[in-house]
């Protein structure tokens, strides 16, 4: 028991006082609550067992497993220029649709002007 400054004593945060009770887990009826001991959860043994036997039975019900299958994209290096072509032609549609965000686009820049200039590059040289 705690005390206050003066020395005298203060009651704990959740006393118990006489009147009252809690909700049986298995029929709903009230059960008042000892001034001492485990606070009850049935209001009976018969309640305690029928929560049991429940618990049990779903305990042991046979569990059915549902495989599925899921195909996760991997991303993999075009094989020839057409690989090539398609990618770059998917990189212009998703910006043309907005699926790339804004904020993501200064990232793209330097990437889309270092092609282009090796592009460039590649062209004069033939």
């Amino acid at each position: 028991m705690n005390s206050d400054a003066t020395g005298g004593a203060i009651r704990p945060i959740g006393h118990r006082r006489s009147g009252q009770e809690v909700v049986c887990g298995w029929c709903g009826r009230s059960v008042p609550i000892p001034s001492r001991g485990r606070i009850p959860k049935w209001c009976s043994a018969t309640c305690r067992n029928r929560a049991w036997q429940a618990n049990r039975a779903y305990a042991d019900r046979p569990v059915r497993v549902v495989q599925q299958r899921v195909e996760v994209p991997v991303a993999s290096v075009p094989r020839d220029v057409d690989g090539w072509a398609e990618l770059l032609e998917q990189l212009t549609a998703r910006l043309a649709q907005g699926r790339i965000y804004k904020r993501d686009l200064p990232a793209l820049v330097p990437a889309i002007n270092h092609l282009l200039e090796v592009m460039e590059r590649r062209l004069r040289e033939h």
